[in-house]
C-alpha cells in the first residue's frame, strides 16, 4: 500500500480487495450483492478503484444473471450518494467532482511513482522535469470551468491508453 494524502484511506480499500478476491469464483446472488456493495465503497472512499468494476465484470461474471447482482449491489450504494449530491448541487456527479481532477495529477508522465498524489501537494513549478505538467494544467484551468473535467479525463485517458501498467501501479 503506498502512501496517500488522507490517512489510513488505502486500508479499507486494501481489506475489501483481499476480500472481493477470496470471494471471486462465483458472484451469483448474495455473494455478487456484497462484492457489488463493497465495489461501491471503495468507489465512495477512492473513486479510482472504479476501474476495478470492469475486472469483477469481465473475470468475476460468466453469466448476465452474476453482473446483474454486482450491478445491483453497487447501485444500492452509489445511488443514494448521486440523489444526495444532486439535491445539493443540482448537478449530476458521480461520485465528486474532484475526480478527474485527481485522477489526472495521477496519471501524467512526470508523476512519480508510488506518490500520485505528489502533483497535488507540492509545487514543482520553476523545476525543469515538470514543466510540461504545468504547461498541460495551466492550458486545462484556462478554459471554462464546466470544460474542465472533460480536459481532465482526456489527458488522463490518452495517458493510461498509453501506459496501463504505469497507471494500475497508481491507483
Amino acid at each position: 500500500i503506498h502512501h496517500s494524502v488522507v490517512p489510513l484511506t488505502h486500508m479499507p480499500i486494501a481489506w475489501g480487495l483481499l476480500w472481493s478476491f477470496r470471494k471471486i469464483d462465483g458472484l451469483a446472488g448474495v455473494v455478487g450483492v456484497r462484492l457489488g456493495f463493497l465495489q461501491g465503497i471503495m468507489a465512495l472512499l477512492r473513486p479510482a478503484t472504479l476501474a476495478l468494476f470492469h475486472f469483477y465484470w469481465v473475470r468475476g461474471c460468466s453469466t448476465t444473471k452474476e453482473r446483474m447482482w454486482l450491478l445491483t449491489g453497487m447501485l444500492l450504494v452509489l445511488l443514494p450518494w448521486i440523489g444526495y449530491v444532486h439535491h445539493q448541487t443540482k448537478a449530476f456527479v458521480l461520485i465528486n467532482t474532484a475526480s478527474a481532477y485527481n485522477i489526472f495529477l495521477g496519471n501524467q508522465p512526470e508523476t512519480p511513482n508510488y506518490r500520485s498524489w505528489e502533483l497535488g501537494s507540492h509545487d514543482h513549478r520553476g523545476e525543469v522535469a515538470f514543466e510540461p505538467f504545468y504547461t498541460r494544467l495551466d492550458s486545462i484551468h484556462s478554459l471554462p470551468e464546466g470544460q474542465q473535467s472533460a480536459a481532465f479525463r482526456k489527458y488522463t485517458l490518452q495517458f493510461v491508453q498509453a501506459n496501463p501498467l504505469t497507471s494500475l501501479l497508481r491507483i
